[in-house]
């Protein structure tokens, strides 16, 4: 099995994220689906968990790839900010300030593309990814899904296996 190779599909999606690989998802940290969110304290970023999430006493700390890859020009952009706690708009478009710094959407998806890779890679040993396909929607912008090829790569997957490919949309 070790001289085979491996190629995945993840799901990155704005609330939940997924992997597959092989005909099964791959658990990640808390199951077959986990948040796309971070929780961030002042030394640790850390996947969140469903009671994270219910718990949800210091919202200010849970970072979301929501507002991935989306600049100046996207005019819901303003609006989002404003029902994400701990969001703000800036120059590029907008970010998280937490514990007097600022965190980039894409740092948010790096690690949870990090920690994707990590998932698999516990599961399959000295097998090297030949593939990675990233599921993105249909109607992100070519910023949007640079910034997801940036996560990629940040996140520890080679960029020369990384593949987006739009998701389906329902008519």
């Amino acid at each position: 099995m070790a001289n085979t190779t491996c190629t995945i599909g993840v799901d990155l999606g704005t609330t939940y994220s997924c992997v597959f690989a092989n005909g099964k998802t791959i658990p990640i940290e808390y199951g077959d689906v986990q948040r796309s969110a971070v929780r961030v304290s002042r030394t640790n970023w850390t996947l969140v968990s469903a009671s994270d999430i219910a718990d949800a006493k210091r919202p200010h700390l849970t970072l979301w790839k929501r507002i991935l890859g989306r600049g100046s020009e996207d005019g819901r952009l303003a609006r989002d900010v404003e029902s994400i706690p701990a969001a703000e708009l800036s120059e590029h478009g907008a970010r998280y300030k937490v514990h007097d710094q600022y965190v980039e959407a894409e740092e948010v998806a790096a690690f949870i593309l990090g920690r994707i890779k990590a998932a698999v890679c516990n599961i399959y040993r000295g097998q090297p990814l030949e593939r990675v396909v990233i599921a993105v929607p249909a109607h992100f912008t070519q910023r949007q899904r640079q910034a997801t090829l940036d996560s990629a790569e940040v996140g520890g997957f080679d960029p020369a296996i990384v593949q987006l490919v739009e998701e389906p949309i329902a008519g």
